[in-house]
Protein backbone atom coordinates (compact mmCIF):
# COMPACT_ATOMS: atom_id res chain seq x y z
CA UNK A 1 0.00 0.00 0.00
CA UNK A 2 1.21 3.49 -0.88
CA UNK A 3 1.24 6.27 1.73
CA UNK A 4 1.65 10.01 1.55
CA UNK A 5 2.98 10.22 5.11
CA UNK A 6 4.63 7.79 7.50
CA UNK A 7 4.51 9.15 11.08
CA UNK A 8 7.40 8.25 13.39
CA UNK A 9 6.72 8.95 17.06
CA UNK A 10 7.17 7.76 20.60
CA UNK A 11 4.21 5.94 22.14
CA UNK A 12 4.35 8.35 25.11
CA UNK A 13 3.47 11.17 22.67
CA UNK A 14 0.52 9.29 21.17
CA UNK A 15 -2.20 11.74 22.26
CA UNK A 16 -0.40 14.84 20.97
CA UNK A 17 0.64 13.19 17.68
CA UNK A 18 -2.89 11.83 17.20
CA UNK A 19 -4.25 15.37 17.40
CA UNK A 20 -1.71 16.53 14.77
CA UNK A 21 -2.77 13.65 12.51
CA UNK A 22 -6.46 14.53 12.91
CA UNK A 23 -5.72 18.18 12.10
CA UNK A 24 -3.90 17.20 8.90
CA UNK A 25 -6.69 14.79 7.87
CA UNK A 26 -9.34 17.43 8.49
CA UNK A 27 -7.68 19.73 5.97
CA UNK A 28 -6.27 17.10 3.59
CA UNK A 29 -8.70 14.14 3.72
CA UNK A 30 -7.26 12.71 0.52
CA UNK A 31 -3.88 11.95 2.12
CA UNK A 32 -3.05 8.39 3.16
CA UNK A 33 -1.26 8.39 6.50
CA UNK A 34 0.63 5.51 8.11
CA UNK A 35 0.12 5.78 11.87
CA UNK A 36 1.03 2.37 13.24
CA UNK A 37 -1.06 2.29 16.44
CA UNK A 38 -4.32 2.93 14.55
CA UNK A 39 -3.32 0.70 11.65
CA UNK A 40 -2.32 -2.34 13.68
CA UNK A 41 -4.57 -2.05 16.70
CA UNK A 42 -1.73 -1.16 18.98
CA UNK A 43 0.55 -4.00 17.96
CA UNK A 44 4.23 -3.58 17.13
CA UNK A 45 5.25 -3.71 13.47
CA UNK A 46 8.19 -5.88 12.47
CA UNK A 47 11.31 -4.27 11.02
CA UNK A 48 10.38 -5.58 7.56
CA UNK A 49 6.93 -4.03 7.82
CA UNK A 50 8.39 -0.70 8.92
CA UNK A 51 10.96 -0.70 6.10
CA UNK A 52 8.26 -1.56 3.57
CA UNK A 53 5.96 1.17 4.88
CA UNK A 54 8.72 3.81 4.69
CA UNK A 55 9.70 2.62 1.19
CA UNK A 56 6.09 3.10 0.11
CA UNK A 57 5.72 6.56 1.69
CA UNK A 58 6.45 9.91 0.10
CA UNK A 59 7.25 11.66 3.40
CA UNK A 60 8.26 10.74 6.92
CA UNK A 61 6.83 13.05 9.56
CA UNK A 62 8.99 12.83 12.68
CA UNK A 63 7.29 13.93 15.93
CA UNK A 64 10.26 15.33 17.84
CA UNK A 65 10.32 15.08 21.63
CA UNK A 66 12.80 14.08 24.32
CA UNK A 67 11.19 10.63 24.35
CA UNK A 68 11.28 10.10 20.58
CA UNK A 69 14.92 11.15 20.40
CA UNK A 70 15.73 8.56 23.06
CA UNK A 71 13.72 5.82 21.30
CA UNK A 72 15.93 3.58 19.14
CA UNK A 73 13.10 2.62 16.80
CA UNK A 74 12.29 6.27 16.03
CA UNK A 75 15.94 7.03 15.36
CA UNK A 76 16.20 3.98 13.07
CA UNK A 77 13.06 5.02 11.17
CA UNK A 78 14.27 8.57 10.65
CA UNK A 79 17.78 7.60 9.61
CA UNK A 80 16.46 4.95 7.20
CA UNK A 81 14.14 7.50 5.59
CA UNK A 82 16.97 10.01 5.30
CA UNK A 83 19.39 7.49 3.83
CA UNK A 84 16.85 6.33 1.23
CA UNK A 85 16.16 9.86 0.07
CA UNK A 86 12.73 10.33 1.64
CA UNK A 87 11.68 13.80 2.70
CA UNK A 88 11.94 13.99 6.49
CA UNK A 89 9.59 16.57 8.03
CA UNK A 90 10.30 17.21 11.72
CA UNK A 91 7.45 18.54 13.88
CA UNK A 92 8.58 19.79 17.28
CA UNK A 93 6.15 18.83 20.02
CA UNK A 94 5.31 21.18 22.89
CA UNK A 95 8.09 21.91 25.38
CA UNK A 96 10.62 20.67 22.86
CA UNK A 97 13.68 22.78 22.01
CA UNK A 98 15.59 20.22 20.00
CA UNK A 99 16.29 21.92 16.68
CA UNK A 100 20.00 21.57 17.37
CA UNK A 101 19.82 17.78 17.25
CA UNK A 102 17.96 17.89 13.95
CA UNK A 103 20.43 20.29 12.40
CA UNK A 104 23.33 18.17 13.61
CA UNK A 105 21.80 15.06 12.03
CA UNK A 106 20.35 16.51 8.85
CA UNK A 107 21.97 19.87 8.18
CA UNK A 108 19.63 22.37 6.53
CA UNK A 109 16.10 21.17 7.31
CA UNK A 110 12.96 23.03 8.25
CA UNK A 111 11.31 22.28 11.60
CA UNK A 112 7.64 22.94 12.30
CA UNK A 113 6.49 23.89 15.81
CA UNK A 114 3.26 22.08 16.70
CA UNK A 115 2.14 24.92 18.99
CA UNK A 116 2.56 27.56 16.29
CA UNK A 117 -0.62 27.82 14.13
CA UNK A 118 1.17 29.66 11.32
CA UNK A 119 3.84 26.99 11.06
CA UNK A 120 1.26 24.19 11.14
CA UNK A 121 -0.60 25.91 8.30
CA UNK A 122 2.66 25.93 6.35
CA UNK A 123 3.11 22.23 7.10
CA UNK A 124 -0.35 21.43 5.74
CA UNK A 125 0.40 23.54 2.67
CA UNK A 126 3.65 21.62 2.08
CA UNK A 127 1.98 18.24 2.57
CA UNK A 128 -0.77 19.28 0.18
CA UNK A 129 1.81 20.05 -2.48
CA UNK A 130 0.96 23.74 -2.70
CA UNK A 131 4.51 24.83 -1.84
CA UNK A 132 6.40 21.97 -3.41
CA UNK A 133 9.22 22.79 -5.81
CA UNK A 134 8.72 21.21 -9.18
CA UNK A 135 11.63 19.19 -10.43
CA UNK A 136 12.59 19.38 -14.08
CA UNK A 137 13.04 15.92 -15.52
CA UNK A 138 15.81 15.23 -18.01
CA UNK A 139 14.69 14.08 -21.48
CA UNK A 140 14.68 10.35 -22.02
CA UNK A 141 17.81 8.86 -23.55
CA UNK A 142 16.82 7.48 -26.98
CA UNK A 143 20.30 6.23 -27.74
CA UNK A 144 20.55 8.51 -30.79
CA UNK A 145 23.24 11.20 -31.05
CA UNK A 146 21.89 14.69 -30.47
CA UNK A 147 22.74 17.39 -32.99
CA UNK A 148 23.89 20.56 -31.16
CA UNK A 149 22.39 23.32 -33.29
CA UNK A 150 22.03 26.05 -30.65
CA UNK A 151 24.55 28.37 -29.06
CA UNK A 152 25.83 26.95 -25.74
CA UNK A 153 23.68 28.34 -22.91
CA UNK A 154 25.45 30.48 -20.33
CA UNK A 155 26.41 28.54 -17.24
CA UNK A 156 23.66 28.77 -14.65
CA UNK A 157 24.76 30.11 -11.29
CA UNK A 158 24.45 27.89 -8.27
CA UNK A 159 22.35 28.92 -5.27
CA UNK A 160 25.56 29.54 -3.37
CA UNK A 161 26.80 31.91 -6.06
CA UNK A 162 23.46 33.72 -6.21
CA UNK A 163 23.46 34.13 -2.43
CA UNK A 164 26.95 35.60 -2.58
CA UNK A 165 25.76 38.04 -5.27
CA UNK A 166 22.82 39.10 -3.08
CA UNK A 167 25.05 39.62 -0.05
CA UNK A 168 27.42 41.77 -2.11
CA UNK A 169 24.50 43.82 -3.43
CA UNK A 170 23.32 44.34 0.14
CA UNK A 171 26.77 45.53 1.22
CA UNK A 172 26.83 47.94 -1.76
CA UNK A 173 23.41 49.21 -0.60
CA UNK A 174 21.71 48.00 -3.78
CA UNK A 175 18.92 46.72 -1.59
CA UNK A 176 16.13 46.28 -4.15
CA UNK A 177 18.27 43.96 -6.26
CA UNK A 178 19.38 42.05 -3.17
CA UNK A 179 15.77 41.58 -2.05
CA UNK A 180 14.87 40.14 -5.45
CA UNK A 181 17.53 37.44 -5.23
CA UNK A 182 16.91 36.75 -1.56
CA UNK A 183 13.20 36.28 -2.29
CA UNK A 184 13.74 33.73 -5.06
CA UNK A 185 16.29 31.78 -3.03
CA UNK A 186 14.04 31.88 0.05
CA UNK A 187 11.33 30.10 -1.94
CA UNK A 188 13.87 27.26 -2.30
CA UNK A 189 14.42 27.32 1.50
CA UNK A 190 18.01 28.58 1.27
CA UNK A 191 18.70 29.54 4.88
CA UNK A 192 21.20 32.30 4.11
CA UNK A 193 18.69 33.97 1.81
CA UNK A 194 15.95 33.72 4.41
CA UNK A 195 18.27 35.43 6.87
CA UNK A 196 19.12 38.10 4.29
CA UNK A 197 15.44 38.75 3.61
CA UNK A 198 14.80 39.01 7.35
CA UNK A 199 17.61 41.52 7.64
CA UNK A 200 16.08 43.61 4.84
CA UNK A 201 12.69 43.70 6.58
CA UNK A 202 14.34 44.40 9.92
CA UNK A 203 16.21 47.44 8.65
CA UNK A 204 13.81 48.60 5.94
CA UNK A 205 16.35 47.97 3.18
CA UNK A 206 14.72 47.52 -0.23
CA UNK A 207 11.35 46.83 1.43
CA UNK A 208 9.12 48.60 3.93
CA UNK A 209 10.41 48.08 7.46
CA UNK A 210 8.39 45.26 9.02
CA UNK A 211 9.73 43.58 12.14
CA UNK A 212 6.94 40.99 12.17
CA UNK A 213 7.99 39.78 8.71
CA UNK A 214 11.63 40.00 9.75
CA UNK A 215 10.84 37.74 12.70
CA UNK A 216 9.14 35.18 10.42
CA UNK A 217 12.08 35.03 8.03
CA UNK A 218 14.62 34.83 10.85
CA UNK A 219 12.64 31.94 12.34
CA UNK A 220 12.59 30.17 8.97
CA UNK A 221 16.33 30.71 8.56
CA UNK A 222 17.14 29.60 12.09
CA UNK A 223 14.98 26.53 11.63
CA UNK A 224 17.06 25.72 8.58
CA UNK A 225 20.29 26.04 10.54
CA UNK A 226 21.34 29.64 9.95
CA UNK A 227 23.23 30.69 13.07
CA UNK A 228 23.22 34.41 12.25
CA UNK A 229 19.43 34.28 12.23
CA UNK A 230 19.42 32.51 15.60
CA UNK A 231 21.65 35.27 17.00
CA UNK A 232 19.33 37.91 15.55
CA UNK A 233 16.33 36.23 17.16
CA UNK A 234 18.18 36.00 20.45
CA UNK A 235 18.79 39.74 20.33
CA UNK A 236 15.18 40.54 19.45
CA UNK A 237 13.83 38.53 22.38
CA UNK A 238 16.51 39.90 24.71
CA UNK A 239 15.69 43.53 23.93
CA UNK A 240 11.99 43.13 23.19
CA UNK A 241 12.66 44.43 19.69
CA UNK A 242 9.68 43.60 17.48
CA UNK A 243 8.56 40.89 19.92
CA UNK A 244 7.57 40.71 23.56
CA UNK A 245 10.72 40.53 25.68
CA UNK A 246 11.40 36.91 26.60
CA UNK A 247 14.69 36.01 28.27
CA UNK A 248 14.00 32.29 28.01
CA UNK A 249 13.55 32.41 24.22
CA UNK A 250 16.59 34.67 23.92
CA UNK A 251 18.71 32.27 25.93
CA UNK A 252 17.55 29.28 23.84
CA UNK A 253 18.42 30.95 20.53
CA UNK A 254 21.81 32.17 21.73
CA UNK A 255 22.53 28.79 23.31
CA UNK A 256 21.65 27.03 20.07
CA UNK A 257 23.98 29.24 18.02
CA UNK A 258 26.76 29.09 20.62
CA UNK A 259 26.65 25.29 20.73
CA UNK A 260 27.46 25.34 17.02
CA UNK A 261 30.41 27.70 17.56
CA UNK A 262 28.94 31.10 16.66
CA UNK A 263 31.35 33.55 18.28
CA UNK A 264 28.82 36.36 18.80
CA UNK A 265 26.49 33.95 20.58
CA UNK A 266 29.33 32.60 22.70
CA UNK A 267 30.05 36.12 23.91
CA UNK A 268 26.41 36.76 24.80
CA UNK A 269 26.23 33.44 26.64
CA UNK A 270 29.11 34.75 28.74
CA UNK A 271 27.05 37.87 29.48
CA UNK A 272 24.06 35.75 30.53
CA UNK A 273 26.12 33.96 33.16
CA UNK A 274 28.15 37.05 34.06
CA UNK A 275 25.14 39.21 34.93
CA UNK A 276 22.67 36.50 35.89
CA UNK A 277 20.19 37.20 33.10
CA UNK A 278 17.65 34.33 33.06
CA UNK A 279 20.23 32.00 34.65
CA UNK A 280 21.94 32.06 38.04
CA UNK A 281 25.18 34.09 37.99
CA UNK A 282 28.12 31.77 37.40
CA UNK A 283 31.45 33.47 36.77
CA UNK A 284 33.25 30.23 35.97
CA UNK A 285 30.69 29.43 33.26
CA UNK A 286 30.88 33.03 32.03
CA UNK A 287 34.68 32.82 31.76
CA UNK A 288 34.44 29.62 29.73
CA UNK A 289 32.07 31.21 27.21
CA UNK A 290 34.18 34.39 27.01
CA UNK A 291 37.25 32.24 26.36
CA UNK A 292 35.54 30.48 23.43
CA UNK A 293 34.50 33.80 21.88
CA UNK A 294 37.85 35.43 22.63
CA UNK A 295 39.71 32.66 20.81
CA UNK A 296 37.62 33.48 17.74
CA UNK A 297 38.66 37.12 17.92
CA UNK A 298 35.65 38.79 19.55
CA UNK A 299 37.21 41.93 21.01
CA UNK A 300 34.58 42.49 23.69
CA UNK A 301 35.06 38.91 24.91
CA UNK A 302 38.84 39.40 24.97
CA UNK A 303 38.39 42.56 27.04
CA UNK A 304 36.01 40.93 29.54
CA UNK A 305 38.21 37.85 29.83
CA UNK A 306 41.15 40.14 30.59
CA UNK A 307 39.07 41.86 33.29
CA UNK A 308 38.20 38.49 34.87
CA UNK A 309 41.89 37.54 35.03
CA UNK A 310 42.64 41.03 36.39
CA UNK A 311 39.99 40.62 39.12
CA UNK A 312 40.40 36.89 39.73
CA UNK A 313 36.69 36.37 39.04
CA UNK A 314 35.69 32.96 37.70
CA UNK A 315 39.38 32.24 37.10
CA UNK A 316 42.52 32.43 39.20
CA UNK A 317 43.99 35.93 39.18
CA UNK A 318 46.70 35.98 36.54
CA UNK A 319 48.10 39.32 35.40
CA UNK A 320 50.06 37.74 32.57
CA UNK A 321 46.81 36.36 31.08
CA UNK A 322 45.04 39.64 31.81
CA UNK A 323 47.68 41.64 29.94
CA UNK A 324 47.64 39.15 27.06
CA UNK A 325 43.90 39.46 26.49
CA UNK A 326 43.91 43.23 27.05
CA UNK A 327 46.59 43.39 24.37
CA UNK A 328 44.48 41.44 21.87
CA UNK A 329 41.43 43.62 22.54
CA UNK A 330 43.49 46.82 22.44
CA UNK A 331 44.78 45.79 19.01
CA UNK A 332 41.12 45.93 17.92
CA UNK A 333 41.02 49.56 19.08
CA UNK A 334 38.81 49.00 22.14
CA UNK A 335 39.43 51.96 24.42
CA UNK A 336 38.68 50.10 27.68
CA UNK A 337 41.29 47.52 26.72
CA UNK A 338 43.81 50.26 25.92
CA UNK A 339 43.16 51.77 29.35
CA UNK A 340 43.62 48.46 31.18
CA UNK A 341 46.73 47.62 29.18
CA UNK A 342 48.04 51.06 30.10
CA UNK A 343 47.61 50.18 33.78
CA UNK A 344 49.55 46.95 33.22
CA UNK A 345 52.46 48.86 31.65
CA UNK A 346 52.38 51.68 34.20
CA UNK A 347 52.68 49.34 37.18
CA UNK A 348 54.51 46.43 35.53
CA UNK A 349 51.64 43.96 36.01
CA UNK A 350 51.87 41.01 33.61
CA UNK A 351 54.33 42.91 31.39
CA UNK A 352 57.66 44.66 31.82
CA UNK A 353 57.03 48.11 33.27
CA UNK A 354 57.03 50.77 30.57
CA UNK A 355 55.59 54.12 31.65
CA UNK A 356 56.03 55.69 28.23
CA UNK A 357 53.96 52.88 26.69
CA UNK A 358 51.36 53.34 29.44
CA UNK A 359 51.03 57.07 28.69
CA UNK A 360 50.75 56.29 24.96
CA UNK A 361 47.92 53.82 25.58
CA UNK A 362 46.13 56.22 27.94
CA UNK A 363 46.37 58.89 25.24
CA UNK A 364 44.77 56.63 22.60
CA UNK A 365 41.90 55.73 24.89
CA UNK A 366 41.50 59.27 26.25
CA UNK A 367 41.13 60.67 22.75
CA UNK A 368 38.24 58.24 22.21
CA UNK A 369 36.49 59.70 25.26
CA UNK A 370 37.45 57.04 27.82
CA UNK A 371 37.03 58.82 31.17
CA UNK A 372 39.34 56.57 33.20
CA UNK A 373 42.06 57.02 30.59
CA UNK A 374 41.58 60.80 30.60
CA UNK A 375 42.08 60.83 34.36
CA UNK A 376 45.17 58.58 34.21
CA UNK A 377 46.66 60.67 31.40
CA UNK A 378 46.06 63.81 33.47
CA UNK A 379 47.84 62.21 36.43
CA UNK A 380 50.72 61.20 34.14
CA UNK A 381 51.17 64.87 33.14
CA UNK A 382 50.81 65.93 36.77
CA UNK A 383 53.48 63.51 38.02
CA UNK A 384 55.68 63.29 34.92
CA UNK A 385 54.89 59.59 34.45
CA UNK A 386 55.95 58.51 30.96
CA UNK A 387 55.65 62.09 29.71
CA UNK A 388 57.18 65.44 30.54
CA UNK A 389 55.52 67.06 33.56
CA UNK A 390 52.92 69.54 32.34
CA UNK A 391 50.47 70.93 34.90
CA UNK A 392 48.29 72.68 32.34
CA UNK A 393 47.72 69.47 30.36
CA UNK A 394 47.18 67.62 33.63
CA UNK A 395 44.42 70.06 34.57
CA UNK A 396 42.81 69.89 31.10
CA UNK A 397 42.58 66.08 30.98
CA UNK A 398 41.39 65.77 34.57
CA UNK A 399 38.80 68.48 33.94
CA UNK A 400 37.44 66.59 30.88
CA UNK A 401 36.76 63.49 32.97
CA UNK A 402 35.42 65.47 35.94
CA UNK A 403 32.88 67.24 33.75
CA UNK A 404 31.56 63.81 32.71
CA UNK A 405 30.91 62.98 36.38
CA UNK A 406 33.83 60.62 37.05
CA UNK A 407 34.07 60.80 40.85
CA UNK A 408 37.83 60.30 41.16
CA UNK A 409 38.44 62.94 38.50
CA UNK A 410 36.24 65.37 40.42
CA UNK A 411 38.32 64.72 43.53
CA UNK A 412 41.59 65.20 41.62
CA UNK A 413 40.24 68.39 40.06
CA UNK A 414 39.47 69.62 43.56
CA UNK A 415 43.13 68.95 44.39
CA UNK A 416 44.19 70.98 41.33
CA UNK A 417 42.17 73.99 42.53
CA UNK A 418 43.24 73.54 46.14
CA UNK A 419 46.95 73.44 45.24
CA UNK A 420 46.97 75.61 42.10
CA UNK A 421 48.03 72.80 39.74
CA UNK A 422 47.56 74.00 36.15
CA UNK A 423 45.00 76.56 37.27
CA UNK A 424 44.79 79.56 39.61
CA UNK A 425 44.35 78.39 43.18
CA UNK A 426 40.71 78.63 44.29
CA UNK A 427 39.71 76.91 47.52
CA UNK A 428 36.01 77.61 47.03
CA UNK A 429 35.96 75.89 43.63
CA UNK A 430 38.06 73.08 45.11
CA UNK A 431 35.41 72.49 47.76
CA UNK A 432 32.69 72.44 45.10
CA UNK A 433 34.45 69.62 43.26
CA UNK A 434 35.13 67.75 46.51
CA UNK A 435 31.41 67.92 47.28
CA UNK A 436 30.51 66.54 43.82
CA UNK A 437 32.83 63.60 44.30
CA UNK A 438 31.63 63.08 47.88
CA UNK A 439 28.04 62.93 46.62
CA UNK A 440 29.15 59.83 44.71
CA UNK A 441 30.65 58.39 47.92
CA UNK A 442 34.24 58.86 46.81
CA UNK A 443 35.86 58.38 50.20
CA UNK A 444 38.91 60.66 49.78
CA UNK A 445 36.62 63.51 48.74
CA UNK A 446 34.46 62.94 51.83
CA UNK A 447 37.58 63.29 53.96
CA UNK A 448 38.55 66.53 52.20
CA UNK A 449 35.11 68.08 52.85
CA UNK A 450 35.52 67.14 56.52
CA UNK A 451 39.00 68.70 56.54
CA UNK A 452 37.63 71.95 55.09
CA UNK A 453 35.10 72.18 57.94
CA UNK A 454 37.73 71.17 60.50
CA UNK A 455 40.14 74.01 59.66
CA UNK A 456 37.66 76.52 58.18
CA UNK A 457 38.94 76.32 54.61
CA UNK A 458 36.41 77.88 52.15
CA UNK A 459 33.71 77.46 54.84
CA UNK A 460 33.22 78.63 58.40
CA UNK A 461 35.04 76.35 60.82
CA UNK A 462 32.62 73.79 62.25
CA UNK A 463 34.08 70.85 64.17
CA UNK A 464 30.73 69.10 64.57
CA UNK A 465 30.14 69.22 60.82
CA UNK A 466 33.70 68.04 60.32
CA UNK A 467 33.04 65.08 62.64
CA UNK A 468 30.00 64.11 60.54
CA UNK A 469 32.08 63.94 57.34
CA UNK A 470 35.05 62.23 59.00
CA UNK A 471 32.77 59.63 60.57
CA UNK A 472 31.21 58.81 57.19
CA UNK A 473 34.63 58.31 55.57
CA UNK A 474 36.01 56.45 58.62
CA UNK A 475 33.20 53.90 58.42
CA UNK A 476 34.14 53.38 54.77
CA UNK A 477 37.65 52.46 55.95
CA UNK A 478 39.52 55.74 55.40
CA UNK A 479 42.54 55.75 57.74
CA UNK A 480 43.07 59.54 57.64
CA UNK A 481 39.48 60.10 58.79
CA UNK A 482 39.85 57.49 61.52
CA UNK A 483 42.95 59.31 62.75
CA UNK A 484 41.20 62.70 62.71
CA UNK A 485 38.30 61.33 64.76
CA UNK A 486 40.76 59.88 67.25
CA UNK A 487 42.47 63.27 67.52
CA UNK A 488 39.15 65.06 68.07
CA UNK A 489 38.24 62.70 70.91
CA UNK A 490 41.76 63.04 72.38
CA UNK A 491 41.59 66.85 72.38
CA UNK A 492 37.83 67.32 72.84
CA UNK A 493 37.36 69.18 69.53
CA UNK A 494 33.66 69.19 68.55
CA UNK A 495 32.99 66.31 70.94
CA UNK A 496 33.48 65.52 74.60
CA UNK A 497 37.00 64.44 75.41
CA UNK A 498 37.07 60.60 75.61
CA UNK A 499 40.42 58.81 75.65
CA UNK A 500 38.85 55.37 75.21
CA UNK A 501 37.24 56.42 71.95
CA UNK A 502 40.42 58.19 70.91
CA UNK A 503 42.38 54.96 71.42
CA UNK A 504 39.73 53.00 69.46
CA UNK A 505 39.99 55.24 66.39
CA UNK A 506 43.80 55.53 66.58
CA UNK A 507 43.95 51.73 66.70
CA UNK A 508 41.74 51.34 63.63
CA UNK A 509 43.90 53.79 61.68
CA UNK A 510 47.15 52.20 62.96
CA UNK A 511 45.97 48.77 61.77
CA UNK A 512 45.99 50.23 58.27
CA UNK A 513 49.56 51.47 58.70
CA UNK A 514 48.81 55.10 59.57
CA UNK A 515 52.12 56.34 61.09
CA UNK A 516 50.80 59.28 63.14
CA UNK A 517 48.06 57.06 64.58
CA UNK A 518 50.67 54.51 65.67
CA UNK A 519 52.76 57.24 67.28
CA UNK A 520 49.84 58.87 69.14
CA UNK A 521 48.57 55.49 70.29
CA UNK A 522 51.96 54.66 71.81
CA UNK A 523 52.12 58.03 73.59
CA UNK A 524 48.66 57.80 75.21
Amino acid sequence: MKYDIFISFSKSDFKEVSNIKKSIEAQLPELKIRFDINDTGGGEDTEDEIISAIDNSKNLLFAVSDDSLNTKLCNDEVMYAKNTGKRVIPVLLKNSALKGWLLFKFGKINCYESWNPKQMDKLVSVLGGRHEIKETKAPANTGKPVQNTAEPAPKKKTDEELLKDADELYERKEYAKAVGIYGKLSERRIAGAQYGLGRCYMNGCGVAKDKAKALEWFEEAAGNGNLDAAVQLGGMYLEGDGVKQNYEMSFEYYSFAADFGNSAAEYVMGLFYDYGTYVEPNMKEAAEWYFKAAKQGVGEAQLRLGELYFEGSGVSRNMYEAAKWFGKAAAQNLDDAQFYLGLCYEFGEGVNQNKEKAAELYSKAANKGNLDAQLRLGLCYKNGTGVLENYRKAYEWIHKAAEKNLAQAQYELGNCYMRGIGVVRDNYTALEWYRKAAAQNYVHAIYEVGECYSIGNAVSQNKKEAMKWFLKAANMGDADSQYEIGKMYQLGFGVEQEYAKARYWFRRAAEQGHKRAKKDLQEM
